[in-house]
This record gives C-alpha cells, sequence and structure tokens, in this order.
C-alpha cells in the first residue's frame, strides 16, 4: 500500500493531496506565463490571478465541504473549519471558486473572460485527474 504523505519534516507532512493542488496553480501560472501577450496580461498581473486563484479555490473548495458533507459536525466544532490540513476540500466548491476567481479578475482588468477560462481549463483538468489518484492513495472516494 502506497503511503499518503511523501514525506514528513517534523510535524509538517507534504502528501500527494497537497503536491497535486501546488503542480496545479504552477501549470497555471505557467501557462498564464506562457499565453500573457494573447490574453493581454503583464507579468504581474499573472502572478497575481494565479494568487488569486490559490486563495478563491482553496477557500471556496472548503466551504463547499463544510455546507454538503459536514455541516453538522462543524457548526459543532466550529475551529475545525479551519484545519484544511486535516482534509476536507471539494473539487466542487474549488471550481465554483476558480470561476468565480477569473469572472472577477476579467471583469476588473477589462480582459475576455472565455479566452482565459479556456487557457486555464487545461491544468484545472489536469489537476482534478491526479487528484482523484491521490484520493484512491489516501484511500477515500474509492469506485
Amino acid at each position: 500500500m502506497l503511503s499518503p504523505v511523501i514525506f514528513q519534516i517534523s510535524s509538517i507532512q507534504v502528501t500527494y493531496y497537497v503536491l497535486v493542488y501546488i503542480a496545479g496553480f504552477i501549470a497555471s501560472l505557467f501557462l498564464l506565463l506562457h499565453y500573457r501577450k494573447k490574453l493581454k496580461l503583464s507579468q504581474e498581473q499573472c502572478y497575481d490571478l494565479t494568487f488569486y486563484l490559490l486563495i478563491g479555490v482553496t477557500i471556496s473548495a472548503r466551504i463547499f465541504h463544510i455546507i454538503f458533507w459536514g455541516l453538522d459536525y462543524y457548526l459543532k466544532n466550529p475551529i475545525k473549519m479551519l484545519y484544511i490540513w486535516q482534509g476536507g476540500l471539494s473539487f466542487h466548491g474549488g471550481l465554483i471558486g476558480a470561476v468565480v476567481v477569473v469572472l472577477i479578475f476579467s471583469k476588473i482588468k477589462k480582459i475576455n473572460f472565455f479566452p482565459l477560462a479556456d487557457i486555464l481549463a487545461l491544468p484545472a483538468v489536469l489537476a482534478h485527474a491526479f487528484q482523484r489518484i491521490s484520493n484512491l492513495i489516501n484511500q477515500e472516494i474509492v469506485g
């Protein structure tokens, strides 16, 4: 059986699940930088959007998980809502967060939403596929 923990330093664990999230955001950044002229983005805007995606996806994925898969538990243990290192991120919430972030960013920066969404779809789909593999390594969502 493959361990979900890649390595551990003191109490900090790096898992396949976290690694896939990080790789997805890095892939998004590289694609944004590669296509920035076509998208009419500055290099700084590429970094900003990647940061906003990281925050938006994480918060939205957590909120969606809390509301739809553990509301009773989290209402009884509200501090646990902040414990993202203990798991509990939802793909559906993350997708909603990503779309909202890109919509807001494109509206504020007056950038066409659809080409930006097209470019970001590839790393999102790949990250989701690898996320499912990490779910199997974690022995969750089997089947």
